[in-house]
Parts: C-alpha cells; sequence; structure tokens
C-alpha cells in the first residue's frame, strides 16, 4: 500500500498518545465512584450523556472510517511506525468507551429508584437511540470496509460527516446539563474531578490529534468545544457552592 510511506515512527507521539487514551479512563473513576458511593444520580442530565455517547461514537467512527487503511499498513512496515497510525483511533475510542460505561451506571441507580413508568419511557428512548444513531452508522462503516480496506470518496464523506456531526454535537451536549445544573442550583453527584480532568484533558487531545499526528482539524475540533463548555459548568458549580456557603454563614451569624 503506497500510502503506508507516509506514516512515520515518532517514540514522542507514541508515548504522549498512550498516556493520553489511559488517562482519559481514569478522568471517569471519580465520577463513577461518586455516584455509586452516593448511590444517586441528582444533578446528572440523561441527555447529556447520551448526546456526548454518540458524539464520542461518531467522533470513533469518523476517525476510524478515515484510518482503516492504516490499520492495514501494519502488515507491511514496523511496529513503531503502525502504532503511530493507530494510536489515533485507539484515543478516539475511549471517550466513547468510558461514557459508556457511565450510561450503564446511570442507568442502574436510575431504574432502580424510580417508578416503572419512568423506567418504560427511559428504555424506549434508549431503543430508539441506538435504532436511529448507532445502527445505522455501523451498517454504513461495515458496507464500506467489506468493499476495500483502501481510502476511497465513500469513505471520506463518511468521515467527514461523522466527525462534523460530532462536533455539532459536542456543541449542544453540555447545553442540558446547564441548564439542569442553573436550575438545581447544585452540582449534585457530578464530579468535579471529572470535570475538571476531562476538561484539561479535551484540551490536551484537540492539541495532540491537530499537531502531534496527521488528522485532520475536524478530527479534534469536538474535543476543544467540550473542554470549554465543561468549564462553564465547573464555573457554575463554584459560584453556587460560594453562594450556599455565604448563605449559611449569614444563618449561622442570626443575620438572616
Amino acid at each position: 500500500m503506497e500510502q503506508c510511506d507516509i506514516l512515520e515512527k515518532s517514540g514522542v507521539s507514541i508515548g504522549i498518545g498512550v498516556f493520553i487514551t489511559i488517562a482519559m479512563f481514569l478522568s471517569y473513576l471519580p465520577q463513577y465512584y461518586k455516584i455509586i458511593s452516593r448511590q444517586s444520580i441528582d444533578g446528572i442530565n440523561f441527555n447529556t450523556l447520551l448526546i456526548g455517547n454518540t458524539a464520542n461514537f461518531y467522533n470513533f467512527m469518523g476517525i476510524l472510517t478515515l484510518s482503516t487503511w492504516k490499520f492495514g499498513c501494519c502488515h507491511y512496515i514496523n511496529s513503531g511506525r503502525c502504532a503511530t497510525g493507530i494510536i489515533p483511533s485507539i484515543q478516539m475510542f475511549m471517550p466513547w468507551f468510558s461514557i459508556t460505561i457511565y450510561i450503564i451506571i446511570y442507568l442502574r441507580y436510575k431504574f432502580y429508584y424510580e417508578d416503572c413508568m419512568s423506567n418504560r419511557w427511559d428504555k424506549r428512548l434508549l431503543l430508539v437511540w441506538i435504532s436511529i444513531f448507532i445502527i445505522p452508522i455501523l451498517i454504513a462503516y461495515i458496507s464500506l470496509v467489506s468493499r476495500t480496506i483502501h481510502p476511497n470518496h465513500d469513505k471520506e464523506v463518511l468521515g467527514n460527516f461523522l466527525n462534523i456531526a460530532s462536533a455539532v454535537l459536542c456543541l449542544i451536549q453540555w447545553f442540558p446539563q446547564i441548564v439542569t445544573t442553573y436550575r438545581e442550583k447544585d452540582m449534585g453527584s457530578l464530579s468535579y474531578l471529572t470535570l475538571g480532568f476531562q476538561s484539561i484533558g479535551s484540551i490536551i487531545v484537540f492539541c495532540y490529534q491537530t499537531f502531534f499526528t496527521s488528522e485532520e482539524l475536524s478530527v479534534g475540533a469536538p474535543f476543544l468545544v467540550s473542554g470549554l463548555l465543561q468549564l462553564v459548568i465547573i464555573g457554575m458549580g463554584l459560584y453556587y457552592r460560594k453562594q450556599r456557603r455565604a448563605k449559611y454563614a449569614m444563618l449561622d451569624d442570626g443575620t438572616l
């Protein structure tokens, strides 16, 4: 495969890529722990989780569609150059995998504590979501890959469409959570640590995908948008916490 010649080995790039990939999963651990320890999903918006999962899935499938040929190159090049080519795809897989676990934990407590009618609605919503947003993309990808592993126009169109769709979803992903946090004036079971780590990590991933690899800007852009919006939620949470502390301090002083 002639295009394999453009893949270059970079120890620094591989090291940074592996570190970011592992750090992505670790950043979710405080959130998993907070939900399980509190046995509560208060303050967490389910729509944000579904949109985020879809955005990450599209981003992963987008880069996988555009980079399938890199996996084929591993038969012709050394392991170092192979790793440099496929780590970006593995890196895009990790956020989707992590938020999928997040959704499973969320649903475990949601279905356990809420009434039957609400459970039925949520289950139907999940089925509709999977049928509309997940299955068609899997079918489209499998159809393209089954024809040829080489880059072609159809793969380029699908890959860029998925990356653009992911970026659009990232633009709206955090707004339901922002609305929920604004209404409840509290972060609830949302983890400051997870949001903070992910915000910083998202910005780092954007820089890595844009400046350290040969991936297109559309691959990393969704991470930049997501990181900035998470900073907004953190700022809201800190502001409301400061307000509560000021209120309690006034109550303790007997000024109210």
